[in-house]
């Protein structure tokens, strides 16, 4: 019973000693912003690498926009910024496109570094140590799903009905409950989630896709990352 209650202990106290390095190293990330009144060197070379990325001139606006969506991973203010450029909607999609990338590899390489500081400081168990890394695995492989989800469904399927029906949602509704488009739950009733996508065939007609079937390459390596995962922490059991 002695030797749980030390184990729990220092469970919490691992616990406590990562809650207090994120804390300090978001503190460091939310500090880019001294870059708009002073000086901040590394603040200053994400923002330049961020704005090359996306095309953008140096300004004070396009920094705070850059900052915005780096730090708070918000897309407002750099929606503002290209949308004065008169970049066509194609254009501004491309753009946002490549802000998500960076700002991805951006945050995936934090938390790279965290956990490596979490493995050379021995927190935690190995059990989980192996469920953190694991868990990172599955998340950079969920990423990594995100931009063809969003271009098939977003500035996809969705544009298409809203460009063919002269953005008259009625009409889109009315289609998709038509042509028995919605997911059904398990009483043949209209889900409140959706976990399908549309595809149009070769007569230009929709057709309702599973997730796997839709991306079956991103599908593929979630599951990959998900049974890794499984049989890493089957070995620290």
């Amino acid at each position: 019973m002695q030797d749980q209650e030390r184990e729990k202990k220092h469970f919490m106290e691992d616990l406590q000693t990562i809650y207090d390095e994120l804390q300090k190293r978001q503190a460091q990330l939310n500090g880019y912003y001294a870059l708009m009144e002073g000086e901040h060197k590394e603040a200053d070379t994400v923002v330049t690498d961020f704005l090359s990325d996306t095309e953008l001139e140096r300004s004070d606006e396009s920094a705070m926009a850059a900052l915005t969506r780096i730090v708070n991973l918000r897309e407002d203010a750099l929606e503002q910024v290209l949308q004065k450029r008169g970049l066509s909607d194609d254009e501004v999609i491309a753009n946002r496109e490549e802000a998500y990338l960076f700002v991805s590899r951006f945050h995936r390489a934090r938390h790279k570094a965290l956990l490596s500081w979490i493995e050379e400081h021995q927190l935690l168990d190995p059990f989980y140590r192996a469920l953190i890394r694991g868990v990172d695995a599955v998340g950079e492989a969920m990423s990594g799903w995100q931009s063809a989800w969003t271009a098939h469904i977003i500035h996809g399927v969705n544009r298409e009905l809203y460009r063919s029906f002269n953005g008259d949602e009625e009409k889109i509704f009315e289609l998709l409950q038509r042509e028995g488009l919605y997911d059904l739950d398990e009483d043949g009733c209209v889900g409140d989630r959706c976990y399908s996508v549309l595809h149009r065939d070769e007569e230009g007609n929709y057709q309702r896709l599973s997730y796997a079937e839709a991306f079956r390459d991103e599908v593929s390596g979630i599951l990959a990352a998900l049974t890794e995962l499984i049989k890493a922490l089957e070995r620290e059991e």
